[in-house]
């Protein structure tokens, strides 16, 4: 029989936020980044596959959503394609493409692990191009932002376009606060959780949406968590 295991993360956070890396891998192509969470998740596969069994483990590439498939016993007999069933779960979560990061005990790619403890700040001389007000209002309010932690678990919140706001946590505890926009800041005072914020989005290189605070780079969201409407009902 083949058995599978997978993970996905807050886009807030994983595989973008970066210090010094640690290489791994002897695969070809250009490396990928992923972020520790799915290099714990990898190291889980390679110590299951090195007890004999066939398998494959898949990452999208922004290194925060895996999946991999892998025989549980020996009566697999080939009948399986892990390698599709292995990207085929990883693109499930709808973080993008998908690729093969090893195939049974073999490391198709070399990879870096990236620390998320501390924001990559952006290239030395840039300035975002911060998308205006009108976008914000045109993309986010009426909309919501719903992003899965690791564990599968959601963090959802509405922007009603009445100035409030309406969400839940991961945990299932429900919360609401009101959203102003002035020129291209977006700001939100939550009033029963202390995490009120005001920031700026540009659009990053891969179509996902970079967050900026205070002049700097603070996490990715793939464009997949905007989501139209009150999906969640809040």
């Amino acid at each position: 029989m083949f058995a599978w295991g997978k993970v996905a993360f807050g886009l807030a956070v994983c595989g973008l936020f970066l210090s010094a890396c640690a290489s791994g891998g002897t695969g070809s192509g250009k490396p990928l980044i992923i972020s520790r969470e799915t290099d714990a998740h990898f190291q889980r596969y390679m110590h299951d596959v090195q007890q004999g069994r066939a398998g494959a483990f898949a990452v999208n590439e922004a290194g925060n959503a895996a999946f991999y498939s892998y025989c549980e016993s020996g009566s697999c007999n080939g009948q399986y394609n892990f390698s599709s069933k292995a990207i085929q779960g990883c693109e499930k979560f709808g973080r993008g493409r998908c690729v093969i990061l090893a195939a049974n005990g073999v490391v198709k790619r070399p990879y870096t692990v990236g620390d998320p403890s501390v924001a990559l700040p952006p290239p030395s001389g840039s300035n975002p191009d911060f998308v205006s007000a009108d976008r914000i209002r045109e993309e986010l309010i009426g909309n919501s932002i719903v992003e899965a932690n690791y564990d599968g678990r959601i963090w959802a919140e509405y922007y009603d376009p009445n100035g409030t706001l309406r969400g839940r946590t991961e945990d299932g505890r429900l919360f609401d606060g009101t959203w102003k926009i002035e020129g291209n800041t977006l700001c939100v005072d939550y009033h029963s959780i202390a995490r009120d914020w005001c920031g700026q989005f540009a659009d990053a290189s891969d179509g996902s949406i970079d967050y900026y605070r205070d002049g700097r780079f603070r996490k990715n969201y793939s464009r997949t968590v905007l989501q139209d409407g009150n999906p969640q009902k809040l």
